[in-house]
């Protein structure tokens, strides 16, 4: 076996305790032959210092990534563990973009065995089992820790001399602080002596350069000379105001007046389980900042006393002497800061000596990150600025912040105008609620002098929550859609956006009216009234309004994550994306419900049936991805369909939604279980309002009370709170009006596991495990037909084709076609014309007069390039053809584009 030479490791910064200012550089050795014995040959660096010693080692195969780490006894107590995180692409500084995985890795068991969990990926999900693996052993006195990683499974393809990876690596401990610094750096792939070619190497200085230079610019505070100039005070004290004056709110002063009895002579509260890692993200610590600011927001607005005044002090004192550090970064760099900033603004008594603590903590603050993230962490620097007297600080806080309102193509705002964060993820009621919410309220803050904000900024928000989140919510209710993991919280709802638009008012923005509207429905005091619909290409989810009532599809191909389970939040949400179709009339439907839902069974999904624990969202070959390229639909502002090529596990289905102005046809074609499995196709699941009407044979209607009944004749129908359900031909019903049972706890780990109970009307299609099964079925607003009977009588669409090449419906009245090619083909149109494509896409078509057409088409795989129609008179077999250009680019690929054809 050859002698491999000394690990080459180039260090540009590192302070022990601290994150690097710079990336190191690692170079790994190339592994022939028994990888696993060259890489005992490969010399330990050492590259930390006090408490603890630490080496690392690195090698490489073309498949396979193994760093070796040497530990002293020192570092091995227990509730330790590594954090471990590779960006495949190196450019994102470990962010959540799709090249990001981040794993949790423990210390070695008895038997050397090293277990390891994905806490994180911004793209696909993997099984960690499947992609990395370790082994430890004990050496004379330190321990040796062998990490090996598929990263050709990773990267889609092998490794080569001269590439490079972002690599991360720290060792942790729960609870308590980190006790060893962050390394993180260019790995770069060197040959069997671990050398690079001298252009590798230029290569990765040069991106390392750029890369310091972007952490010093986050890292470094301006510098600042000179006294404050009168103006300069007037503008921080003015800021410091409008900070305070966000902070008001109602007081409980039971509530408080408890906090002040329970809390102990040493500030702490005996109730709160302070070091107790069993709880999520130790909530225990956070409840303790939660009840001090509580405790100054009564003291600042609601006139609490001295005895208040010295318990928020205690408080504030026994977190200083135990800095409570948590096991999620976003608590320790981002919510510990916020909530300190918040406290110490709201007393202005605080003494000069708890505010330094206040504010060396808030220097946490400075990962350079993106999205509502990058807003959060500014917000923390605007509020120290105002602290420590620097204009200089906060006037390039609120320019970081204006810099991310902007339209982007990664995390943060899309041109739809919906938001994504974790990689491309919608998240308008989650993130995105927070982004608006803070984004608006900064611009407020900075208005009136030199921090002030340009008003294309202010004019970027106003569209953000007019375009985007509002049609996402009615009322106070906010689509399950866009709120990613915050599903899983009790109190997400809609009711934000009434702030938002708040605080746009009194920036001064123009949709005046419209804006009023926002915080009228919003607070529940008046009507939403918004109707159209809208298609968000940039994240497949479409909603449908009219004054009546509000639906919504939400599909998700390989190019999006459909939902996310993080830090113990989105147990029960494997399903939630699939297809998912919600019904409202008065935004109370679903109020409640989410505990007690069978999430197996969510409205619009196809699913198998089952009972005992879901997979979790990431789990599995499907991953936190959609399998598949076609997902997503066109829309003409009025009228949408959406068309779905849905894989997952082992379920195939072909499904389309197609939106008209008494509500929704949904057809499933080609379904299948490949395991021979049982399925079904919910059509909805809602709190049961009422009894329910149902047609029995021969269409008479009968009501049901309670109970399940089986609906098996021909056009069969339901009716519920204003919807009625009606089926075209023989299909397998179920109807169901039963209590379901749950808790908040079943969904997230951070709530409580109170038993919950609900009255819940479930209507779906069962699917046979034999055969490719199918389905049809129309949700249609009550309010818009005179009768159940009336409308099964005289229907009001027309399924025209309902198979794996080609969906389609005619809506009579409106005379609009609405139809989804998974293949080029064509189609009799039923209106006395027949349609042709050469590719597939999603099409509508509207008939005008004098035998003009208006064809509204888009591409659900967000293909570009020229797509080909042509209609023919069937009359006299008059044809004329027209040839659309697909939109393209990174923000307009898969939106709509009409084009006119007349005869």
């Amino acid at each position: 076996m050859r002698l491999l030479s000394c690990l080459i490791v180039v260090v540009f910064g590192f302070v022990a305790g601290e994150p690097a200012m710079a990336r190191p550089l690692y170079v790994a050795h190339h592994l022939g032959g028994d990888s696993g014995a060259a890489m005992g040959e490969v010399a330990w660096v050492k590259v930390s210092g006090e408490p603890v010693d630490y080496w690392l080692k690195f090698g490489w195969s073309e498949r396979e990534l193994r760093i070796g780490i040497k530990l002293s006894p020192e570092a091995m107590e227990a509730g330790k563990y590594f954090h471990f995180c590779l960006d495949i692409e190196n450019d994102s500084d470990f962010s959540y973009q799709e090249d990001d995985y981040h794993f949790s890795l423990s210390l070695p068991d008895g038997d050397g065995t090293v277990s390891s969990s994905l806490v994180r990926a911004g793209g696909e999900t993997v099984t960690p089992s499947e992609v990395i693996s370790g082994q430890g052993r004990q050496a004379g006195a330190n321990w040796l820790v062998d990490i090996a990683v598929d990263l050709q499974a990773l990267r889609d393809g092998p490794m080569k001399l001269g590439g490079d990876l972002g690599m991360m690596l720290e060792l942790k401990q729960t609870p308590g602080p980190n006790p060893m610094p962050i390394h993180w750096g260019d790995l770069l792939f060197g040959d069997g002596l671990g050398k690079v070619s001298p252009l590798a190497l230029q290569r990765m200085q040069k991106h390392q350069a750029e890369l310091e230079l972007r952490f010093q610019v986050h890292q470094a505070d301006p510098v600042v000379s000179g006294e404050l100039s009168e103006a300069a005070r007037r503008d921080l004290a003015r800021v410091r105001q409008r900070i305070v004056e966000a902070q008001r709110q109602e007081v409980d002063r039971g509530e408080v007046a408890g906090y002040l009895r329970s809390q102990q002579a040493d500030g702490s509260w005996e109730d709160i389980r302070y070091y107790d890692s069993g709880l999520p993200d130790m909530a225990g610590g956070w409840e303790h900042l939660n009840r001090l600011l509580a405790i100054a927001v009564g003291i600042r607005f609601a006139g609490l006393g001295e005895d208040a005044r010295e318990a928020l002090y205690r408080g504030l004192d026994y977190w200083f002497d135990h800095d409570f550090i948590f096991t999620n970064w976003w608590r320790n760099e981002i919510g510990v800061p916020l909530q300190m900033g918040r406290i110490a603004l709201l007393d202005d008594q605080l003494s000069e000596a708890r505010v330094e603590r206040i504010v060396e903590i808030m220097t946490r603050a400075k990962r350079p990150m993106t999205g509502q993230n990058l807003v959060w962490i500014n917000k923390v620097t605007v509020m120290r600025g105002v602290l420590e007297g620097k204009p200089a600080l906060v006037d390039r806080a609120f320019e970081r912040i204006e810099d991310e309102v902007r339209i982007s193509a990664g995390e943060g705002l899309q041109a739809d105008y919906s938001f994504h964060q974790h990689g491309a993820l919608l998240y308008s009621h989650g993130y995105g609620a927070e982004f608006l919410n803070d984004a608006t309220q900064c611009f407020y803050w900075s208005q009136g002098g030199q921090f002030e904000m340009a008003r294309k900024t202010r004019d970027l928000l106003e569209s953000m929550v007019l375009e985007g989140n509002r049609w996402m919510a009615l009322g106070q209710f906010a689509d399950y859609a866009a709120l990613g993991r915050n599903v899983a919280r009790p109190e997400s709802s809609g009711r934000y956006l009434a702030r938002v638009a708040t605080t746009l008012l009194e920036a001064g923005a123009e949709r005046r009216e419209e804006l009023q509207a926002l915080v009228a429905s919003a607070s529940g005091s008046g009507a939403d009234g918004l109707a159209g619909n809208r298609y968000f290409h940039r994240s497949e989810f479409m909603v449908h309004r009219r004054p009546e009532f509000y639906a919504s599809v939400n599909v998700y191909s390989r190019r999006m994550s459909g939902t996310e389970y993080l830090n113990g939040e989105g147990l029960k949400s494997y399903y939630l994306p699939d297809g998912a179709t919600l019904f409202l009339k008065r935004g109370n439907e679903y109020e409640g419900i989410l505990p007690v839902w069978d999430w197996r069974g969510i409205p619009g999904t196809t699913t198998p049936l089952g009972e005992g624990p879901l997979p979790r969202v990431g789990s599995g070959k499907s991953g936190s991805k959609g399998t598949t390229d076609f997902a997503g639909g066109v829309s003409d502002g009025w009228y949408g369909c959406v068309g779905y090529d849905y894989e997952k596990d082992d379920v195939s289905a072909k499904k389309a939604y197609f939106a008209f102005d008494w509500g929704l046809v949904c057809l499933g074609a080609q379904i299948d279980s490949t395991r021979g499995r049982a399925l079904r196709t919910t059509v909805n699941q809602t709190l049961l309002k009422q009894a329910v009407t149902v047609s029995r044979e021969g269409g008479v209607p009968d009501r049901m009370e309670r109970g399940e009944l089986r609906l098996s004749g021909g056009n069969s129908w339901a009716s519920h709170n204003g919807l009625l359900y009606y089926f075209p031909g023989g299909q397998s019903v179920v109807v169901k009006a039963e209590r379901q049972h749950g808790s908040w706890r079943e969904l997230s780990r951070r709530e409580s596991d109170d038993p919950l109970s609900e009255e819940v009307f479930t209507i779906e299609v069962a699917h046979a495990p034999d055969g490719k099964g199918a389905y049809a079925y129309a949700v249609v607003d009550e309010g818009q037909i005179k009768s159940a009977s009336a409308f099964v009588d005289r229907l009001r669409f027309s399924v025209l084709e309902n198979s794996a090449q080609l969906q389609a419906v005619l809506d009579e009245a409106s005379g609009i076609v609405g139809l989804v090619f998974y293949e080029g083909g064509q189609l009799e149109l039923g209106n006395g014309y027949e349609l042709e494509v050469d590719r597939r896409c999603a099409i509508l078509i509207q008939e005008g007069i004098s035998g003009e057409f208006t064809l509204t088409v888009a591409s659900p795989a967000r293909e570009t390039g020229e797509i080909r129609l042509s209609m023919e008179r069937s009359s006299d077999g008059e044809r004329r053809s027209v040839k659309i250009a697909l939109p393209s680019g990174p923000h307009q690929a898969g939106s709509s584009v009409s084009e006119r054809l007349a005869f």
